[in-house]
Parts: structure tokens; sequence; C-alpha cells
């Protein structure tokens, strides 16, 4: 596994900057391929309150394998500050209607002729299924990493008292200060209700209120969603599979991976971005498959 090495020897690295059109500055780290030659665009999606630095070693494997990877910082995530406070705000709808729409056009200037695949990690997960669903010509494929369905009834009962804690804080705040309750960065406060709200009713919705399940049900984007057996309180496996009902089963496949699988003494929820390297030419197979 010495092609595998988690380094960015060898590698291509760039900042890439990009303008909403709503004016907010975007910033992505891009890897490219050793040869020069590339085969697929991956965009890859954070987690929410994360950001683009934990994917840096998935990046850079697949990089080597010849993909252009870019690894994005949605508006208040990362290296696109500001960061979310009272006064600065943003939902689902902001990420999925300006956010990628500018990178993905971004990309696709610059490299016309190849295909684009999405990586979402958890809540990058939903946004990137989300966006392929709605922008059904963009997107070549999507993996999912550790997006499991939110509703409580099946992700567990205890998370409603997740899903309220942090839909009163965000409501007193103006944002969570998501880094004080081990969540990494702070979370603005629309973003939050969003995904709150999906856990306590079990509906899947646009910061506008649009129901999003259908556009998931009609998605013909191929889809794969991955789930980490040892992910056992963010994504449990039975959500990330339920997740993946949610789209059609002829387009979408579910992986449910052991540690042992990848020999790796642990996946869970964030750990799988740096020792799941064995899993990453899975992941590049599949997008060949689809290329």
């Amino acid at each position: 596994m010495a092609n595998l090495e988690l380094t960015a020897k060898d590698i291509a690295s760039d900042q890439l900057e990009v303008q909403t059109s709503d004016g907010w500055t975007l910033k992505a780290n891009c890897h490219a391929p050793p040869t020069g030659q590339i085969k697929a665009i991956i965009l890859i999606i954070p987690a929410m309150g994360s950001h683009s630095r934990p994917a840096r070693f998935m990046a850079t494997a697949l990089a080597k394998m010849g993909n252009l990877t870019v690894a994005l910082d949605p508006r208040g995530h990362g290296q696109s500050t500001p960061h979310p406070k009272r006064g600065v705000d943003f939902g689902f709808d902001h990420i999925l209607q300006f956010d990628l729409p500018a990178v993905i056009k971004s990309l696709q200037e610059r490299h016309p002729t190849l295909p684009v695949f999405l990586i979402g990690h958890s809540l990058g997960g939903h946004l990137s299924a989300i966006y392929a669903a709605e922008n059904l010509t963009e997107i070549k494929g999507v993996i999912t990493l550790a997006t499991g369905h939110l509703h409580s009834k099946i992700i567990g009962r205890p998370s409603l008292l997740l899903f309220f804690a942090f839909a009163l804080i965000s409501k007193l705040l103006g944002y969570v200060p998501g880094q004080h309750f081990g969540w990494g960065s702070p979370i603005a406060h629309k973003q939050v209700m969003d995904w709150a709200k999906w856990g306590i009713t079990g509906i899947l919705r646009g910061t506008d209120g649009r129901n999003l399940l259908p556009a998931l049900a009609a998605s013909k984007t191929p889809t794969v969603c991955i789930g980490f057996t040892d992910d056992l309180r963010l994504a449990p496996p039975k959500a990330v599979r339920a997740f993946s009902n949610l789209m059609p089963a002829d387009t979408t496949s579910y992986w449910e991976i052991k540690p042992s699988d990848v020999g790796a003494e642990k996946l869970d929820h964030f750990d799988h971005l740096r020792t799941g390297a064995r899993l990453w030419p899975r992941i590049d197979a599949w997008i060949n498959d689809q290329i």
C-alpha cells in the first residue's frame, strides 16, 4: 500500500477561490494528479461545523489515482469566513443554491470535458445527494460517507435531546458555538434549524420549507452510501441504509464497512477520513465504473 502513503508528496496542491452570486468568497484546497492526466473532478463537501482539512488524506490519495480533488470549505466553514455568529447566518439552501453552483461552474469552466463527482461527509453527503437530485445533468455520481437518515425514530430517541438542545441554543444565541460542544466550529442558526427539524419531524426540507424527499426519490444520479459499523452514535448503519432507501434502488448502492474490512482499528464518524486508506481505491473503482 505504499502508493497510498498518507502524505501530500508528489501531489500538486493549490487553493481555489470562488465568488458566489450573493457575495461570499469560498475557498477550497485542490489536489491534482502527479501525472497531470485527470480523469474526473471530485468535489468533497465536509460535515456540518467541520472544514476541508480532515479530508486531506483522502483527497491526496484520490488525486494519486488520477482525479482532481477539490476539498471545499462552504460558507462559514474553515477558510471561507466569516464564521457563523449572530448576524452571520445561512441554511441548507445557501449552500445548495449559491455555494455548490458557483464552485461547480468554476471547475467546469476550467475543465469542461471532465465528469464531476461529489463526495459528502455526514451533512455534506445529504447536501451532495440533494444537489445531484435537483440538478440532474450536472453530477456524474455521488458518494456519501457516514450520512444517515436523521429522524429520531431511526437514529435513536436520545437524539431528540441533541436536536432540541441545539435548536434552543441557536435561538438564544443566534448560532451554535459548536467548538464548545465538541462539534468543531460555530454552526449557523438556519443550518441548525434545517438539521434539527428533519431530526424531529422526519421530513427533510430546504431552508425555504420545500419538501426535499420527492427530489431524492426521483434522483437519477448514481449514488453509493457508505456506512461504518462502529459509527454507532451519529450515523449508525441502519440510519445510513435508511437514507440510501430515500433514493431509487436501481441507481443507489449501500456499502457497510467494518474496520477489519479495510485493515483499520477504527473508522467511526470522523476517523475514516484518516484511517480509511484501503477504502479509497474501492471508491475510485466505483468512479471509474461511472465514467
